[in-house]
């Protein structure tokens, strides 16, 4: 496993995160526990969930974990609210995510945006837990430029608690982080997790233009996911990465996988898990390399994909 220095916690942590957005929901607790184990074991030592994952069942998932094994301390937990962010609701929810979690503390929590809460209000409530010490650092999801702007000088004028990471979309489709996140997060010492690096199962190729999703896939599950992918843009790009595939004998998921493994800006790509495999196959990634040119390619045939706006 290889493991990126987080500058907003000066601490190593794994390349690879385990997205827990399935647990109680697509696979029951003890598979769960299970797969949990299995990458604590490969390395892993990032877990990403949410205070809604599952109704919460998510969050009680990896609680139990923790009191099996007794490792929170080598665990970075980070969880997330959306929606209603009105003081007593952020409140309600992170002192619910750490008894669920049996812990004291988390080490990032993060916020999306809140149209109908005023940004001070809810930049001064996580400042507040941060300096109690029930999370480690503020975290923030989906945010553009402006909204990290916007928040770093209400953060700076009040002496609240900074930003310390970004949870954002990031994949061979959508590469819009590129344009001004990127090098704005670098100059402010906010680490980048991404998330979605096979696009809600769209970069594994089975969704073609035209066709209906197959039952039982997330586009199946959740009919959203096609505004987002379902674009004549994307699936020209997938037809020419189809043929890379096929001329260099590596599959759609090994392509794209290794492309965003070797973009060094991101401290840790989150993989959503349902069996052992989805864990293994980024870790064999990270541990045998794909060819340079292979991933220069990539990177050209997916370059007008910069100025998309992420989903």
């Amino acid at each position: 496993m290889l493991y990126s220095n987080f500058k907003s916690l000066n601490k190593k942590i794994s390349k690879v995160g385990l997205g827990c957005v399935t647990f109680g929901r697509e696979i029951t607790e003890n598979e769960s526990i299970r797969l949990l184990d299995i990458a604590v074991e490969n390395g892993i030592n990032l877990f990403n969930t949410s205070y809604y994952y599952s109704d919460g069942i998510s969050e009680k998932i990896i609680g139990k974990f923790f009191k099996i094994k007794k490792n929170r301390k080598d665990i970075t937990i980070v969880s997330k609210i959306h929606g209603d962010l009105s003081k007593k609701t952020i409140e309600k929810c992170i002192h619910e995510s750490l008894i669920r979690m049996n812990t004291d503390h988390i080490d990032y929590y993060g916020v999306t945006h809140d149209p109908k809460t005023n940004l001070d209000e809810i930049l001064e409530v996580m400042d507040r837990f941060q300096k109690e010490g029930k999370i480690l650092r503020v975290a923030c999801n989906n945010y553009d430029i402006s909204m990290l702007k916007s928040s770093k000088k209400i953060q700076e004028i009040n002496n609240f608690s900074k930003f310390g990471l970004l949870e954002t979309v990031y994949n061979v489709l959508y590469r819009g982080a590129e344009k001004d996140l990127i090098n704005y997060c670098d100059l402010e010492n906010i680490d980048i997790i991404s998330y979605s690096p096979l696009g809600a199962g769209f970069i594994t190729g089975k969704y073609k233009n035209g066709r209906v999703s197959p039952k039982k896939t997330r586009f199946d599950i959740k009919p959203s996911h096609k505004d987002i992918y379902f674009k004549d843009i994307f699936f020209e790009t997938m037809n020419k990465l189809e043929k890379l595939s096929n001329e260099t004998n590596l599959s759609l998921i090994d392509l794209a996988l290794s492309w965003v493994l070797s973009r060094n800006f991101l401290s840790s790509i989150l993989i959503g898990v349902r069996d052992i495999s989805h864990i293994m196959k980024p870790i064999n990634i990270l541990e045998n390399p794909i060819n340079g040119t292979i991933l220069n390619e990539i990177n050209e045939i997916t370059k007008n994909n910069l100025d998309l706006i992420d989903p």
